[in-house]
């Protein structure tokens, strides 16, 4: 399967199966976006550039509204359009609901759910307004199905976005 000329925003792609992801549609030929906190974003885009694929970093807090408009605005400006989004980043530092704490929730439920809301939100836009089609992948958990001792917010989090 090729997907030359299409362009994809990996967020958390900087590591684990979002780094895996970035990789993979890569060698398929596309253009990706590697949308992460991590500055080993850049890393991974660079070396990819050099290999001879279409990458760019985009440094981003997948919890902020405003992040998420301009990673679309970013990408449309860098490669001129956008098909796929896959809605990865999540944290998974939990604990048992006595112990945590509402900061620490709200935290959580902001990357792992929230996120995928706004990114979803203006990836939409985008389509409708330019009248075209895209798709959408939100990551989501074994653990949004089977639960497990000291991941409340996270399973929380993760049934509501996958």
């Amino acid at each position: 399967m090729s997907f030359k000329n299409k362009t994809i925003i990996i967020t958390g792609g900087a590591s684990g199966i979002g780094k895996a992801t970035v990789e993979k549609f890569c060698h398929l030929g596309a253009n990706v976006v590697i949308a992460d906190l991590s500055d080993h974003g850049q890393q991974l885009s660079d070396s990819l550039n050099t290999a001879g694929h279409k990458t760019l970093f985009l440094k981003i807090n997948v919890a902020s509204e405003d992040e998420n408009k301009a990673l679309i605005e970013k990408t449309l400006q860098h490669f001129g359009g956008l098909d796929i989004i896959f809605a990865n980043a999540g944290i998974a530092q939990d604990g048992s609901i006595d112990q945590l704490d509402f900061a620490h929730w709200k935290r959580l439920i902001d990357i792992n759910l929230s996120a995928i809301y706004l990114l979803d939100k203006y990836a939409i836009e985008y389509w409708l307004k330019e009248n075209k089609a895209g798709v959408i992948v939100n990551c989501g958990s074994i653990h949004s199905w089977v639960g497990k001792s000291g991941l409340t917010a996270y399973s929380a989090s993760k049934k509501g976005g996958g």
